[in-house]
């Protein structure tokens, strides 16, 4: 027993503890010559106590073992977290309970958990549409407030559907993602996409490699840039109409060179 991480307590129907095993004393909450031959409620927290308290009925009463988490408050400060898995034996009577420290772990999936918190609200608030699909079938799995607003969704309704079918295009997505895939990121495509709809807009794109939900996932930012490119139209027909008056100007430049010519005696 003294190889192994976990603790172990043998103990009655009653909560006594009657027999322990650790690797270290170190290890324990409290001294074993404090809570040898007493009740689990007299030497742990009222709410740490319930918890094995209840763990006994439930084990006794299925016969599966229980398993529960709980902090507690160690003597040089720290607050630590176990996992109890709890079982009653076949007597009956008696009680063992195998405790792990699980602090480590629990802190990085807690840091794991804020962080990824964080990142969701970032793609949430984000001022322009992102949305994130599986690499592998192009299945979106999350759009933010911005994608459902240009994508005509509502709630989850677009979680499921599959990206291609926003693409105008069709060959625009196979071409988006092996230059993805090449490079590991694809920066500002210009590309005609559709709305739930079927109306066309046209979008500069954005896309980057990411893990989302344990799987190899796309996250693709769409800016609508129609204003843009409504611009750029009129720009170009504004320069066709100034090349055109420049020809008019041209030719009837050329017209009045020739009366004057033959106006000349």
């Amino acid at each position: 027993f003294t190889v192994l991480p976990d603790l172990l307590f043998l103990f009655d129907g009653d909560g006594v503890i009657l027999e322990y095993r650790a690797r270290t004393d170190a290890d324990l909450y409290i001294p074993p010559e404090v809570f040898l031959g007493r009740a689990f409620r007299e030497v742990l927290p009222a709410e740490v106590a319930g918890l094995f308290h209840y763990a006994m009925q439930l084990a006794k009463e299925t016969g599966d073992y229980c398993r529960f988490e709980y902090e507690l408050p160690m003597p040089d400060g720290r607050q630590m977290r176990f996992e109890c898995r709890l079982n009653c034996l076949p007597d009956g009577e008696r009680y063992i309970a195998i405790v792990r420290d699980i602090t480590k772990t629990f802190r990085v999936m807690q840091e794991l958990a804020e962080s990824e918190q964080r990142f969701r609200s970032l793609l949430e608030n984000a001022p322009f549409p992102v949305i994130i699909a599986r690499a592998r079938d192009g299945v979106l799995l999350y759009g933010n407030t911005q994608a459902k607003r240009r994508f005509g969704f509502s709630g989850n309704e677009g979680v499921g559907m599959e990206a291609a079918q926003f693409y105008q295009n069709i060959e625009d997505r196979p071409r988006f993602l092996t230059t993805l895939w090449q490079q590991g990121c694809v920066q500002d495509w210009e590309i005609p996409m559709l709305d739930l709809q079927g109306k066309m807009y046209w979008a500069l794109m954005s896309g980057s490699l990411v893990e989302y939900g344990g799987e190899s996932a796309v996250m693709v930012s769409i800016n609508d840039i129609r204003r843009r490119k409504q611009a750029e139209q009129e720009l170009e027909q504004e320069r066709r109409r100034l090349r055109e008056r420049v020809k008019e100007q041209h030719c009837l430049h050329s017209v009045f060179a020739i009366t004057e010519d033959d106006a000349t005696p």
